[in-house]
């Protein structure tokens, strides 16, 4: 249990630095929360069969966090830490 609780602070304070160093000016928490509520439609084309994704950002807390949802975004940290 206590090990768990562990890599949550880490992973929080994480979050945390990589959100001040984007200046997205959210909380881990109220981004959590708002990242929730962010919908992503799947379709399969019914011709060639290619599946596609489209990500819903509806709301302007949704557009703050939209970066957080591209890969390109997370690959700048990778070896970071």
């Amino acid at each position: 249990m206590y090990v768990s609780v562990l890599w949550l602070n880490i992973v929080y304070k994480e979050l945390e630095r990589i959100l001040k160093v984007s200046n997205i000016n959210m909380s881990p928490d109220k981004v959590l929360s708002v990242a929730k509520t962010i919908t992503t439609i799947r379709a399969k084309l019914p011709i060639s069969g290619e599946v596609i994704n489209k990500t819903m950002f509806l709301t302007p807390r949704h557009k703050a966090n939209a970066s957080l949802f591209d890969e390109n975004f997370w690959k700048k940290f990778q070896g970071d830490a």
